[in-house]
């Protein structure tokens, strides 16, 4: 500790700097967190204490067995062991184990017997047991506690004197541990509320004209049971008192990591309840970035920052750390101007985050489902939006928010074809007039026009005289058969209209389906496309399918007509019957027939056509691809368009062919080929005869 000195008015830094010693000690020492003070003695005297510079000093011991001193009121003594020694049968505090220590005393565990409970005991440290400035300290730190009667203001139970002369007070037992050993596991929520806890125990002693001025997470104790207590009121100011130079065992200092300017700067008369504002904004710095306000490469660089009020920089930003530099701006009279104004800022700042909260879920909830949003998706995060500027009115985040999502509900309305709730949201959103709206207004009047046309469409399919159906091309809905249809396939309106078009049974055959579909999507429409429908009651019914695409209202749909065709196709299977009884009769009389089947590619020729080939009668019978060979280069394809048409249109054909005969000579023949269709419309077979017209012709 250093000598006094005599420096009336002087300041804590001021103090440091004139003195090379001490100087010297703050410029070594690293400590920033632990409490300096500049002590000022009864008759002026001024000195710095820190834990780290005192000097043990031999006369303690005659100090402490000297009892209490008559200048220190009334301390009844009391009998006390230590750690490890037997209690005598007076012994009335029994010390179990340290809990930790301070400054100015080291804490224990102890048993007051004549109650039987634990509590705890902080004792004067030995190196500060003669020191008249620490004792004044101490016992007014105990009087102060004495006199406050607040739940976040630990109980103090006795004060009194060792059997050496020891300082001591006990205090209520709580079961926890500090606030600093744990504000970084806990929660922002945890520790925003500890700090309005700590609010409350402020204010009230703002009430009894105290200052704490050395408020800081060591001095705070966390219960197991949710209790929030300040100590340490070694530093306390009676503010009624202030003027009075100097108060018995007055100190100014503080803790330099969160030290405020005054108590680095200047003396008790520029302090007030605005210095411990300070330190609550320096706890609320703490909270939210981690690190204290002030810092430093030694003390002396530290309380130098204190002192101008140089605060750390740091990348957060909002409400939240404003309130805090708020309360700890330079000049005292820009802070808060009470605890209460601190708390409610904090409260707001509450609220707000709440808001954002609010905001940032109707964000995510946009974002989640993007450019899928339903109507319900865009009125849930409405909402929240709604309700985020109910807590904070103010909020403009949200207020913009809530514009871009009316906007973007808006699109996705007119999107979807409902324009009136589009231009009902661009009116909410303040943008009914702009050139969006312009443009679903005249979608809406567009589509007006296009519903009176789509009626008088209607009319006319509705009373059309063929069955029809139409479908909708995205989705293959029915959206609407005539009564037609009903008459002609036995099912009900109602039956039908709603379900998709691939999921209606009237397809006697799937692969036929298959074929329509994809022809539909290839070339956009189809025309007499013959099928095989199965009716309502199970029977069948020869079909001709017409499809073609139409817009209605800017959305493509199928109009699809049924034709009944089961006469035509009766008729042509007679016809079919009658060529195969043809065939058979000019097989019977040996003219010059062949038969080609399209499965295998074999054909069969009767004798006479066998020599209409030109192929000599010894060879097996030619397969198509070797009568082929024996044909005029140019004929050669004509044959093959020929046969792969009638397969394809089912129609027939009639060629002049050449062939080259055995005798090198090229020889002419009439090829004629008729279809022969299943009941499936395929074409299995294609007969014909060769007429050999070479010697017709010269």
């Amino acid at each position: 500790m250093s000598e006094p000195h005599r420096r009336p008015g002087s300041g804590l830094l001021e103090t440091i700097l004139t003195d090379p010693q001490l100087l010297a000690r703050a410029t070594e020492s690293r400590s920033i967190s632990m409490t300096v003070t500049l002590e000022i003695a009864a008759n002026g005297d001024r000195r710095i204490d820190h834990p780290q510079w005192r000097d043990g000093r031999a006369e303690n011991a005659a100090a402490r067995a000297g009892g209490p001193r008559p200048d220190e009121g009334f301390v009844p003594q009391r009998t006390m062991v230590t750690p490890g020694n037997r209690p005598g049968a007076d012994t009335e505090y029994r010390l179990v184990g340290q809990l930790g220590s301070g400054g100015t005393g080291v804490v224990y565990q102890a048993h007051q017997r004549a109650i039987d409970r634990e509590v705890a005991v902080k004792v004067l440290r030995d190196e500060l047991a003669s020191d008249s400035l620490a004792r004044q300290r101490f016992l007014l730190e105990a009087r102060t506690i004495g006199s406050l009667d607040h739940p976040n203001v630990i109980a103090l139970h006795e004060l009194g004197t060792g059997p050496q002369g020891e300082l001591f007070y006990s205090m209520k037992r709580i079961d926890g541990t500090s606030w600093d050993r744990t504000i970084d596991q806990m929660s922002f929520q945890q520790n925003i509320e500890t700090l309005l806890r700590l609010c409350d125990a402020i204010r009230y002693a703002h009430s009894r004209d105290l200052i704490h001025r050395d408020i800081k997470p060591e001095n705070v104790m966390l219960g197991r049971f949710g209790e929030v207590l300040l100590a340490d009121w070694g530093l306390a100011l009676s503010l009624d008192r202030i003027d009075q130079r100097p108060q018995q065992g007055a100190a100014i200092g503080g803790t330099p990591a969160y030290m405020a300017p005054e108590l680095a700067n200047g003396d008790a008369s520029s302090q007030s309840v605005r210095t411990d504002i300070y330190l609550l904004g320096g706890l609320l710095f703490r909270i939210l970035t981690g690190e204290t306000p002030h810092y430093g490469d030694s003390l002396l660089d530290c309380i130098r920052r204190a002192a101008d009020n140089e605060i750390r920089p740091t990348s957060v930003r909002g409400g939240w750390i404003d309130v805090a530099m708020r309360a700890m701006a330079t000049r005292s009279e820009d802070r808060f101007p009470n605890v209460a104004a601190f708390a409610e800022a904090i409260a707001r700042e509450k609220e707000h985050e709440r808001s954002v909260d609010l905001l940032r879920r109707a964000e995510r909830l946009i974002q989640k489902v993007g450019p899928a949003a339903k109507h319900q998706d865009y009125g849930i995060a409405e909402a929240l939006v709604r309700e985020s500027l109910d807590v904070w009115p103010g909020n403009r985040q949200a207020a913009d928010a809530l514009v871009n999502l009316q906007t973007e509900h808006a699109r996705s309305a007119a999107g979807s074809g409902d324009y009136d709730l589009a231009l009902d949201l661009l009116k909410q959103a303040g943008q009914a007039d702009s050139e969006f709206a312009a443009r679903v207004r005249q979608k809406r009047e567009t589509r007006r026009d296009q519903a009176v046309r789509e009626s008088r469409f209607s009319r006319l399919f509705m009373q059309a005289p063929d069955a029809g159906l139409m479908t909708r091309w995205s989705d293959g809905e029915i959206i609407e058969v005539n009564q037609m249809f009903e008459l002609l396939t036995g099912f009900e309106a109602d039956e039908v209209v709603g379900r998709k078009i691939l999921d209606l049974n009237i397809w006697a055959k799937s692969e036929m389906r298959g074929h329509f579909l994809e022809t539909l999507s290839v070339s956009g429409g189809v025309q007499d496309f013959e099928t095989l429908m199965t009716r309502r009651d199970g029977s069948t019914l020869d079909v001709a399918l017409a499809a073609n695409r139409v817009e209605l209202g800017g959305e493509p749909y199928i109009l699809t007509t049924v034709r009944d065709i089961s006469v035509p196709v009766r008729a042509r299977s007679e016809l079919a019957a009658n060529r195969e009884k043809l065939r058979d009769l000019q097989q019977l009389a040996q003219l010059g027939t062949w038969e080609l089947d399209v499965a295998t590619g074999n054909v069969r020729w009767s004798e006479e056509a066998t020599l209409a080939t030109g192929i000599p009668l010894e060879h097996d019978a030619p397969n198509l691809d070797q009568y082929a060979e024996t044909l005029h280069p140019e004929d050669r394809p004509r044959l093959t368009a020929a046969i792969q048409n009638t397969i394809r249109y089912r129609t027939a054909y009639e060629l002049r062919l050449r062939n080259r005969r055995p005798n090198g000579q090229w020889g002419t023949v009439i090829a004629r080929g008729q279809p022969t269709v299943d009941a499936g419309g395929q074409v299995t077979h294609i007969y014909g005869v060769l007429l050999d017209i070479t010697r017709y012709l010269g």
